[in-house]
């Protein structure tokens, strides 16, 4: 099979390669197939005829020529369940990983990741019981909210007309955006969510997709074997990620590429080539009470509301500065306003080995610990690391709550003082959260089970994720909190919030346009 580098990126889906970084406004189509499966595979037909997938093909149409950046992009997944539903045949069903099978709604693992009690699948808008299962997903991004309505509307026609509304949405059009600011001492664009911080910086990238990734990486600690994300090629320990196998006799038209796993069983073809599985979680995010709780532990930590102390508070919490500067790099405020370097050229190891700069339990700190995994090495660290990547696809829904951009200018002090006045409006705000893996176990569950909600994480000791993991969530004598290391002394926020709450989820797989066209006949005639 070719190398990462010498693949055919018509093949993937743009979105494993792609943030769609200037198509600002997102829109996704959660359906069911309630109806005739052939008529959805002449939907799917239709879809693809009409070039409306978007591939990893680059918009540079010639190397001397600029990019043709398009004006929107339109990707489709499959839940397991959706994928029956289509009558995909039950032994290439079974030949999916287990986590990918079972779904998010499982109670054992949704309880394993946080999801309980107000956040338990049952209680979700979509994606928790049976009578509102998600099948399948329509991913949009577009240039302009006008040109994301004209999208959907076109796609929403299709279904009727080519799909004979076989495909029916499980849930009212899920809209979102980039919030996008100037930072006005870097003067670089700044995509933020809804606390206020920048959003989406320490992206891994596929080792082959980009010629000089190693030299702007640091080193190259934040690139990945493309097996860590695409089915079908070498991971970091250089094994191809298991993937499901289609019997050969089931693809008649030959449309299926060939298995790395051929010589071992060659009476079986690859249904996950060029694909690979994406976690989708809709998580609320309460940014009053975030900023209100940051507020009162300033107040009994230093006897006053102070609104720079309260950013000081949320960038420990974070790890970085509300635009993106690292705490490694600049643990003040003053050097957050001077510091102009990389945003994700740095180790901890080396440069915050006691945490003193960036607190062991921040939030950045536990998705992306780096080289300082105890009680590894650092080698050993970032090896294990590598393993445990997620490349983060989603946007933010509803209207920020306060001007965000007052956190990057911390010396205006009257505009900060803001946070201290922060009042809940009642309206619904947060993230479309996505993020592509080839392995949900090994990767976004064990992140989110050992790192994010894990409450000893790396040696630490009731302190869950600050920023999304479920903290108070116990019926115990045991405080949830957050150790900010000091010297001389330590200082300890305590009666740690829960500020994200997950709305819904489901684990999809995103296959290649191969397997694509073989869903686009599997039902006709």
């Amino acid at each position: 099979m070719p190398s990462f580098e010498e693949a055919d990126r018509g093949q993937m889906q743009g979105l494993i390669t792609s943030a769609y970084g200037h198509m600002v406004h997102t829109g996704y189509l959660f359906l069911r197939l309630v109806g005739a499966p052939a008529d959805a595979a002449a939907w799917l037909r239709g879809l693809l005829a009409a070039g409306h997938v978007m591939t990893s093909r680059t918009w540079r149409p010639d190397r001397n020529l600029p990019k043709t950046k398009p004006d929107y992009a339109v990707n489709v997944a499959f839940t397991h369940a959706g994928l029956k539903a289509w009558r995909v045949d039950g032994q290439t069903l079974k030949s999916f990983s287990p986590a990918f099978m079972e779904g998010p709604a499982n109670s054992e693992r949704a309880a394993s990741l946080g999801d309980s009690g107000a956040e338990r699948p049952d209680l979700w808008e979509f994606g928790g019981k049976e009578e509102n299962a998600v099948h399948l997903v329509v991913v949009v991004h577009a240039t302009t909210a006008d040109e994301r309505a004209r999208v959907i509307s076109i796609l929403k026609s299709d279904l009727k007309m080519d799909g004979r509304d076989a495909l029916q949405p499980v849930a009212g059009d899920q809209l979102g955006a980039h919030m996008i600011y100037s930072d006005p001492v870097r003067g670089s664009r700044v995509v933020k969510e809804h606390f206020g911080f920048n959003d989406g910086i320490s992206q891994p990238e596929l080792r082959g997709l980009k010629k000089d990734s190693g030299n702007r990486s640091a080193a190259g600690q934040n690139t990945c074997a493309a097996g860590e994300f695409v089915l079908g090629y070498p991971d970091e320990y250089g094994f191809y990620p298991p993937t499901p196998l289609t019997h050969r006799s089931r693809d008649r038209g030959g449309m299926l590429p060939e298995s790395p796993y051929r010589a071992e069983h060659p009476e079986y073809v690859d249904f996950g080539y060029n694909g690979t599985y994406l976690v989708y979680r809709k998580m609320t995010q309460d940014v009053a009470s975030f900023w209100g709780y940051l507020k009162e532990q300033c107040r009994q930590l230093f006897g006053k509301e102070d609104p720079q102390t309260v950013l000081w508070l949320a960038a420990k919490m974070v790890g970085r500065w509300p635009n993106g500067v690292p705490l490694v790099e600049a643990p003040d405020l003053v050097d957050m306003t001077r510091y102009c370097g990389h945003l994700n050229h740095f180790m901890f190891a080396e440069s915050d080995p006691d945490g003193s700069a960036c607190p062991f339990g921040s939030h950045v700190r536990r998705v992306n610990p780096r080289d300082q995994l105890k009680p590894g090495t650092p080698r050993q660290s970032l090896q294990m690391t590598r393993r445990h990547r997620l490349i983060r696809r989603g946007s933010t829904f509803g209207e920020p709550l306060f001007d965000l951009s007052i956190l990057d200018n911390p010396q205006d002090v009257r505009a900060l003082e803001k946070l201290l006045r922060l009042e809940d409006d009642g309206r619904e705000r947060g993230l479309h959260f996505f993020c592509v893996n080839a392995s949900i176990r090994r990767q976004f569950e064990f992140v989110q089970q050992s790192w994010s909600v894990s409450r000893t994480f790396n040696g630490l000791r009731d302190d869950p994720d600050p920023v999304v993991g479920d903290a108070g969530s116990r019926v115990c004598d045991l405080e949830d909190g957050f150790e900010i290391p000091g010297n001389p002394q330590s200082l300890r926020l305590k009666s740690l919030h829960r500020f994200t709450r997950t709305r819904a989820s489901a684990y999809f797989f995103l296959p290649g346009l191969d397997t694509l066209r073989y869903l686009s006949t599997l039902n006709a005639g």
